[in-house]
């Protein structure tokens, strides 16, 4: 990467950076896009570089929230390990983050480059269900195609992380109604006797799913669970049993004893495996 003529970019922390990236990526207009490197897709292994690597200057970071515990020690150690790469940028490198994330904004207090921020009053936010920079309306927010606050706040850090190259509100736009989103991320599979499926299985933690649970409309059938990367779900299992739009809630994987120690047992079901977790909900 290194001897990469174009300039880098790397997207790390709140999950659905992918789709961020992807956006960025699609957003430059094509005599510039080899100069934006967007990835990995890994966080995992973003994070696992970021504490042994120090020689990449990334571009954008976005927010940081509770996850991949099951490779770092504790969410200490996961901030540690992505403010390191902002870090060992150099005053040649520019990092985007969340301004209303405390561990984004603690991380980008360690970056010698330039800031830019979004969710602020300074940067890309929404504002009167537009999104604006400064005096500058850019778009309307319904111009998003995919669902969730969470699809929004990713289309102001995608702006931000373009908007070097692209200034043209029109072809911001055109890039946000043509971005249909990602597999595995609140992924609608079809309709069947007026029921819509939904895939989201890329929210392996507790904080990402009650995002996607939050964009979708009630009443929902739940299929959670599985690996488990050493989340604390205690929280997450009591708002599951709180949220009235979740009609019922079935649990599968290593994680099922766990999200159920504290949901009632008529809310809730433990079944062995997916394809059973399924046929039950659509039942």
């Amino acid at each position: 990467l290194r001897r990469h003529p174009a300039a880098v970019g790397d997207r790390q922390g709140l999950r659905c950076g992918t789709g961020t990236a992807l956006r960025a990526v699609r957003r430059v207009p094509a005599p510039q896009a080899r100069r934006l490197l967007a990835g990995p897709v890994r966080p995992d292994l973003a994070g696992r570089r970021a504490r042994h690597r120090h020689d990449l200057h990334p571009r954008q970071r976005r927010a940081a929230v509770e996850e991949h515990l099951d490779v770092h020690r504790d969410f200490d150690d996961y901030v540690r390990a992505k403010a390191n790469i902002g870090r060992h940028q150099s005053n040649k490198d520019t990092l985007v983050y969340n301004a209303e994330n405390q561990w984004s904004t603690y991380a980008s207090t360690l970056s010698p480059g330039k800031k830019v921020t979004y969710k602020s009053a300074n940067g890309v936010h929404v504002e009167n269900e537009f999104i604006v920079e400064g005096d500058i309306q850019i778009c309307p927010v319904s111009a998003l195609q995919i669902p969730g606050n969470h699809n929004v706040e990713n289309a102001c850090a995608a702006i931000a992380a373009t908007r070097e190259w692209v200034t043209d509100s029109n072809i911001i736009q055109e890039g946000l109604a043509n971005f249909k989103g990602l597999p595995y991320r609140i992924e609608r599979i079809r309709e069947v006797d007026d029921v819509e499926y939904y895939n989201d299985s890329y929210s392996t933690s507790p904080p990402a799913t009650r995002v996607a649970l939050h964009a979708l409309h009630s009443p929902i059938i739940l299929i959670a669970g599985g690996y488990d990367r050493g989340a604390d779900y205690r929280e997450f299992s009591s708002y599951l049993a709180e949220e009235s739009k979740i009609k019922k809630i079935i649990l599968i994987g290593q994680t099922s004893p766990k999200i159920a120690e504290h949901i009632s047992t008529e809310k809730y079901e433990i079944l062995p495996d997916l394809e059973q977790a399924v046929k039950n909900a659509h039942e």
